[in-house]
């Protein structure tokens, strides 16, 4: 199902990413801080978050 749904897609933002996996923004954040998954930034900042990501993110939910 994720492939269907991020098919052609590089990176999403926090919100795409946060709907995704259900977790919060506050907890994808905390992850970011303790280097648990570090997404890219885009010029303005903003975190990407990539296919593998999300996989791993994923994992945490278990």
């Amino acid at each position: 199902m994720l492939n269907e749904i991020y098919k052609g897609w590089k990176y999403m933002n926090i919100n795409e990413c946060s709907k995704l996996t259900k977790c919060s923004k506050a907890t994808l954040r905390y992850y970011d801080k303790k280097s648990i998954v570090t997404p890219s930034r885009d010029i303005n900042g903003y975190r990407d978050y990539s296919k593998e990501m999300l996989k791993k993110l994923g994992l945490f939910k278990l």
